[in-house]
C-alpha cells in the first residue's frame, strides 16, 4: 500500500450514504496518522518533527518539545490508536495497557475557557506542549460523547493500523482501503483456512 492509498477515503458499498467528518475527528485521525506503521515513517520521532506538526496543526505558540515530550507524546498517540482499535473491535483492554495510558494521561489537563457565548471551548493557540496534546485529550473525549466516535477507527490489518473516518451508512468498515488491506487479509484467511484444511486432513489420512 503506498501513502496515496491510504489518503483517500475507505469506499463506500453501493447504494450507501456518504458521513461527513467531523473537524474533531479530522484532529484525532491526524494525530493517529502522525506514525505510517506500513512505510515506517513517524512524524513525531525526533522533536524537530513533532515540533513542525504542532505549529501546523494545532497552532502552536510556545517552545519547542524536548525529547521527554516527544515521547510523552507517542505513548499518548499509540494509547489512542489502542482505544481506538478497542471499541472498534469490541475487544476489552488490557489492564496493563490501560494503566500505562492512565499514566500518561495525567500530564495532560484538559484546557478550556468560556467562549463569550457561554459555552466552553478549547483555548488556542495552545502555548505549551502540554496544553496542546491536553486539548487533543479533549477531542478525544468529546467525540466519545457524538455519534462520530463509532466512525473513528484503525486498519484492522496489524500491519497497518492506519486510522480512517468510516463514512458508510453501515459504519461497518474494518479496514482502510478495501481494494489494499481489505483484499489483503482476505487472501490470507483464506490461506490460513487452506492450511488448516490441509492439516486436518494429514492428520486423518494417518
Amino acid at each position: 500500500m503506498t501513502p496515496g492509498d491510504k489518503l483517500k477515503a475507505p469506499e463506500p458499498k453501493r447504494g450507501d450514504l456518504v458521513a461527513t467528518m467531523p473537524a474533531r475527528a479530522d484532529r484525532i485521525i491526524g494525530f493517529l496518522n502522525t506514525r505510517d506503521i506500513d512505510q515506517g515513517q513517524d512524524v513525531l520521532k525526533a522533536p524537530a518533527g513533532f515540533d513542525a506538526w504542532l505549529r501546523q496543526e494545532r497552532a502552536f505558540t510556545g517552545p519547542s518539545p524536548s525529547e521527554e515530550e516527544t515521547e510523552a507524546a507517542r505513548v499518548l498517540r499509540e494509547g489512542f490508536r489502542d482505544v481506538v482499535a478497542w471499541h472498534g473491535q469490541g475487544d476489552a483492554p488490557p489492564a496493563q495497557e490501560l494503566d500505562r495510558l492512565n499514566a500518561s494521561l495525567v500530564q495532560y489537563p484538559v484546557p478550556f475557557v468560556v467562549s463569550p457565548d457561554g459555552f466552553l471551548d478549547q483555548p488556542q493557540p495552545a502555548r505549551t506542549v502540554a496544553d496542546a496534546l491536553g486539548a487533543l485529550v479533549a477531542d478525544v473525549a468529546l467525540c466519545q460523547a457524538s455519534p462520530a466516535w463509532a466512525r473513528v477507527k484503525v486498519c484492522q490489518n496489524p500491519a497497518c493500523r492506519w486510522a480512517y473516518y468510516d463514512g458508510s451508512h453501515s459504519a461497518t468498515q474494518k479496514w482502510c482501503s478495501m481494494a489494499a488491506c481489505g483484499n489483503r487479509m482476505k487472501a490470507r484467511r483464506h490461506r490460513a483456512r487452506r492450511r488448516s484444511v490441509s492439516v486436518n486432513m494429514d492428520q486423518k489420512e494417518r
